[in-house]
């Protein structure tokens, strides 16, 4: 009787076998995204190490004072004779070591930051008026070209203010000295305006 009863409650041999196979499948899949997976992460981890020690980008940590001038102006029917209007401000970045932020409009950021500018002198505010003020960067050093060619590139970098904003996000293009950054600002939608902007190393005070 104990015999009949070990066997009404053992598993089918059919069942047992796809219940085995399964469990082979799933974990063959799993080794398999372990052995994908992990060296992309190390890749990723790599490049961004590797990012971060270039000049461009330990150059650009710390704070700077902000400078922007308007010479396409936002608002319709602005007098285009109008001298350039402009706005001062301060901007701060750190290394972005992580790289948990990825925005849409500056994918693998290598800095992130905050500023402090009012930007609504020139008719627009970036962020609304419970956003938080925020800027991502990525640096891109220098490229040697051949000496024939003259095809160096500088150390460069692009910025964005409030980067995912629904309303005006700013993108900025300039190249960057020692000391300062240099390049051209855009508005972001169908504003349309934008002009060029400059940034210098705020210096601790002594």
């Amino acid at each position: 009787m104990d015999d009949e009863m070990v066997a009404m409650h053992a598993p089918p041999r059919r069942f047992t076998a796809a219940s085995c196979l399964v469990t082979r499948a799933f974990n063959g899949v799993a080794l398999l995204l372990v052995l994908v997976l992990i060296p992309g992460c190390g890749r990723d981890s790599s490049q961004r190490t590797e990012a971060l020690a270039t000049t461009p980008a330990r150059q650009l940590v710390g704070v700077w004072d902000a400078t922007f001038l308007l010479d396409r102006p936002i608002a319709p029917g602005t007098d285009p004779l109008q001298p350039p209007r402009h706005v001062t401000g301060s901007m701060a970045f750190l290394e972005d070591h992580v790289g948990s932020l990825s925005p849409e409009e500056l994918t693998s950021p290598t800095h992130v930051g905050v500023y402090d500018i009012d930007f609504r002198v020139l008719g627009f505010q970036p962020h609304g008026p419970s956003g938080f003020p925020t800027v991502v960067a990525r640096t891109i050093a220098r490229v040697e070209g051949p000496p024939i060619a003259s095809t160096t590139m500088p150390d460069s970098v692009s910025i964005v203010l409030d980067a995912g904003s629904s309303r005006f996000p700013l993108l900025l293009q300039g190249k960057i000295a020692a000391d300062s950054v240099s390049g051209t600002w855009t508005a972001g939608q169908a504003l349309g305006g934008g002009g060029r902007f400059s940034l210098l190393r705020r210096r601790a005070v002594p």
